[in-house]
């Protein structure tokens, strides 16, 4: 249909604009914004991708065998920017994603194709608890836990 039309046309602009995003990002960033404010918040998406250096998080990742292991590595790379932080317990992981296809391999996760990756995002908000860490690392964690469990490929 013609939005879609434009959304690809104008996604394409987006891409060659900020070379540091995929099109597919350009198209999230698109849905149900005006190409004004689709610029500011890509700007403010790359500024925050730097200040947090999430390139270096996904370049660095190793192999996960299991959704717990990349919660544990997003919360590890998040309390580089704590200094000073150190937990007395692990901090809880109140967000996880669950495979709709039983027992998943670490192989299958790579797959690009939607119909292998349906998935469902789990929150337990009630395991969030200020005692053990600040809301702040609990987001900034959440924020790179959903980074490298999402393909920036990918439109789901």
């Amino acid at each position: 249909d013609e939005k879609t039309a434009k959304i690809h046309a104008d996604a394409k602009i987006l891409h060659e604009e900020f070379p540091g995003i995929t099109y597919e990002e350009s198209i999230r960033f698109l849905t149900n914004r005006t190409m004004k404010s689709a610029r500011k918040q890509l700007e403010a998406y790359l500024e925050w991708k730097e200040a947090y250096r999430v390139e270096q998080l996904l370049s660095e990742s190793p192999t996960f065998q299991d959704d717990s292991e990349i919660w544990e590595y997003a919360v590890s790379h998040s309390l580089t920017f704590f200094p000073g932080v150190k937990l007395e317990k692990k901090l809880p992981r109140y967000a996880r994603m669950v495979n709709t296809k039983p027992k998943q391999t670490a192989e299958d996760r790579k797959e690009k194709d939607s119909e292998v990756q349906k998935r469902m995002l789990y929150m337990m908000p009630g395991l969030i608890d200020i005692k053990i860490a600040s809301l702040d690392l609990y987001a900034l964690a959440f924020a790179m836990y959903f980074y490298l469990v999402l393909d920036r490929q990918n439109l789901e």
